[in-house]
């Protein structure tokens, strides 16, 4: 940073409020070389207020300073600017000192992206600079439609083999439908994203120092490229699958699971970077403590399925076992019994651990929305 021009509001030690004019000069802020009633002449305070954590300020600025101004460094308003909005301490009341380095901070400055000339008045207001949309709908497909649609795949392809609507078993209604779903969610929330950043590249780049490069936002951003990317060779390698009994089944039923998975992994990966170094939620405390609860529930559904399906395996071979002794009938019904216990154990899983990913995703979302 440097020779950029600062309008600050400051409090005193004594809480008096002050509006001041100054300029950065590499890292350091300096006052401009202005008497207090010069100034006056091109800033005013208006209102003042604040809170522990907050601090509130209206003013008025000159739009056209003078030569006297100019000389002084006094920033001309009829200009184009970008603007970064920072909070942190003063030293002496109108000098500031260094602003929060840490982007996990609260403190760590915003940068508006869209260029602004206060002094057009006709202008339509900004957008939002962080508008939260895009998030929300990464959230529901990421965490609760993708994972859905994998375990219903996984879990649910023997059951109600009868039931066929449309000619696809219910399974592969679920998969197909839920995964597609989310393709939506997820492709409208990085258009806005993009439509945001006005199409500009935020992940690392060759132009880039290697701290810019290597920040949370830049690995965020490239891991969620590749994420989409993966994901949509999904359903292009769905539409272009061979039937069932090709001798290249394999290769499709194996890509897809592999792309599946990387793209679910990639995407979790993702959505852990923004609850640990973004500042999205109103309680970021407890936005981590959801998503570590939400993967103890997706490993908790692999544990209670395989348990599920040991259970089945061990029904059977009494079942089995039993047939030394028993006529051939009573296999037949035991076996069916047991089945059918453990199928209605197995969808119940399912339903609670869908059930609750979602209520997990809504209160995060609730998080999200509380903090704009």
């Amino acid at each position: 940073m440097g020779d950029e021009g600062v309008t600050h509001c400051g409090l005193g030690e004594m809480n008096q409020a002050g509006v001041f004019l100054s300029q950065n000069d590499g890292k350091r802020n300096i006052p401009l070389n202005l008497t207090a009633e010069n100034a006056a002449k091109y800033v005013e305070l208006l209102e003042a207020s604040h809170t522990s954590s907050s601090i509130y300020c209206k003013f008025r600025q000159k739009v056209a300073p003078d030569e006297t101004a100019q000389k002084a460094r006094v920033p001309d308003l009829n200009r184009t600017y970008y603007l970064l909005l920072a909070y942190g301490k003063t030293n002496k009341y109108e000098e500031l000192d260094i602003h929060s380095l840490d982007e996990r901070s609260k403190d760590f400055p915003l940068f508006i992206s869209t260029p602004v000339n206060i002094a057009e008045r006709e202008r339509a207001p900004l957008a939002p600079v962080k508008p939260r949309t895009n998030r929300i709908l990464m959230l529901v497909g990421w965490m609760w439609l993708i994972p859905s649609a994998i375990a219903a795949a996984r879990y649910l392809r023997e059951y109600w083999p009868e039931t066929r609507p449309f000619g696809l078993k219910i399974w592969f209604h679920i998969h197909r439908t839920t995964n597609y779903l989310a393709i939506i969610l997820i492709i409208v929330g990085v258009l806005s994203v993009f439509i945001g950043k006005e199409w500009r590249w935020t992940g690392p780049a060759v132009s880039k120092t290697i701290q810019r490069n290597l920040s949370a936002g830049a690995i965020h951003s490239i891991i969620g490229a590749i994420t989409v990317g993966v994901m949509l060779i999904q359903p292009v390698g769905a539409l272009l699958r061979c039937d069932e009994g090709s001798k290249s089944r394999i290769i499709f039923n194996w890509s897809h699971r592999i792309f599946g998975f990387l793209s679910f992994l990639l995407g979790q990966i993702s959505i852990i970077l923004s609850v640990i170094f973004f500042r999205l939620w109103v309680a970021r405390w407890a936005a981590i403590i959801l998503y570590v609860l939400y993967l103890i529930l997706i490993a908790l559904l692999f544990f209670l399925i395989k348990k599920t399906n040991s259970l089945k395996g061990q029904q059977n071979i009494s079942v089995s076992y039993a047939g030394r002794h028993y006529h051939q009938e009573q296999i037949v019904i035991a076996e069916a019994k047991y089945d059918n216990k453990t199928n209605r154990l197995t969808v119940l899983i399912m339903l609670v651990f869908t059930a609750l990913s979602a209520l997990i995703t809504i209160i995060m979302t609730a998080l999200m929305l509380a903090s704009m």
